[in-house]
């Protein structure tokens, strides 16, 4: 009986065992989860400590920055500040040129409106004066002109007796040559004669030309460059036939040879 009891009793310790090796397998395996958990937990304790120390340093930088921006604050307030105060004065200075501009500008005017005044009165009175000149010289100029018309109306009668003397001084120079039987004191004393009646001819053309320029010159004066056209053709005229036609007598040989041509 003794034994039975202790068989059962060793059954019991048996059966006792096993549940602590089962229980100690749970405990083995919960220590091992158990080790696990605080291997990850150090883990995420060290990954944790590594983002504070960024944070740390991140805020330090985000902390000087801030600083810095703090500085820049007050320094920009303080141009602001003077930027104001320029700006207050700038806008008094400009009040002020205006005023002086507008001051200027009504002084400009008046100025102008006196100058206005003054070119106008000058331009009046030179228009007077103009007008009074004008009419002394159209009547001065009537005056030459009539003077001159005269003066025109005498060199044309001389142009024309000295024409007709020069063709009966031509026709008389013929006859000379017909007479080739006068003696030599006679055609002297012709020549003589002829020679004082030219140089009388030569006076009175010279008259009349420097008659003709003084017309030509009041006529320009007064009806421009038409008659001053004729007025020189006249005169190359006259002048053309002192120096060709009737500047000198030819030798009557020529004389005769011409007209016999």
């Amino acid at each position: 009986m003794a034994l039975t009891e202790c068989q059962r009793q060793l059954e019991t310790l048996r059966s006792q065992l096993k549940e602590a090796d089962v229980k100690m397998g749970e405990l083995q395996a919960l220590l091992t989860l158990a080790n696990e958990s605080r291997q990850a937990s150090e883990e995420e304790i060290k990954l944790i400590d590594s983002k504070r120390e960024e944070t740390e340093s991140q805020l330090r930088i985000a902390e000087a920055e801030v600083k810095t921006l703090l500085s820049k604050i007050v320094s920009l307030d303080a141009e602001v500040e003077k930027e104001r105060a320029l700006s207050a004065e700038n806008a008094a200075k400009s009040q002020e040129l205006e005023g002086e501009l507008s001051k200027m500008k009504c002084e400009v005017e008046l100025q102008h409106e006196i100058e206005r005044k003054r070119v106008a009165s000058f331009n009046q009175e030179l228009k007077i004066t103009q007008h009074s000149d004008l009419h002394s010289g159209i009547i001065q100029l009537e005056k030459e002109l009539a003077v001159a018309a005269s003066k025109f109306a005498e060199c044309q009668k001389t142009i024309a007796s000295l024409g007709l003397q020069l063709r009966s001084l031509a026709t008389l120079e013929d006859l000379l040559d017909s007479e080739k039987s006068s003696d030599v004191s006679s055609e002297e004393s012709k020549d003589h004669e002829n020679g004082e009646r030219w140089r009388l001819h030569l006076g009175n053309l010279s008259s009349g030309s420097e008659a003709i320029q003084v017309t030509g010159a009041a006529l320009r004066l007064k009806n421009g460059s038409d008659r001053e056209s004729s007025l020189s053709i006249n005169s190359s005229f006259v002048s053309e036939k002192t120096r060709t036609g009737f500047g000198e007598f030819p030798p009557r040989g020529q004389s005769r040879v011409q007209h016999e041509n």
